[in-house]
């Protein structure tokens, strides 16, 4: 392998480290919410999608 080629790996190795170390940190975090927190960011999550749809479907003037 060429030095640049070297170069490229080492930084995309540093990239995928740095996320699975925010991703980890997150799960931890998200681990030490309490039962009533995750429900209500599921339920806050599932309501912004419906919302987001039935923007969608009223834009292309499908009623639901």
């Amino acid at each position: 392998m060429n030095p640049n080629e070297n170069k490229r790996k080492s930084f995309e190795n540093k990239e995928v480290e740095e996320r699975n170390r925010v991703n980890s940190r997150r799960r931890q975090l998200y681990a030490q919410l309490s039962r009533e927190e995750k429900d209500r960011r599921n339920y806050v999550r599932r309501v912004s999608y419906r919302q987001k749809r039935s923007l969608q479907c009223m834009e292309k003037g499908n009623f639901l």
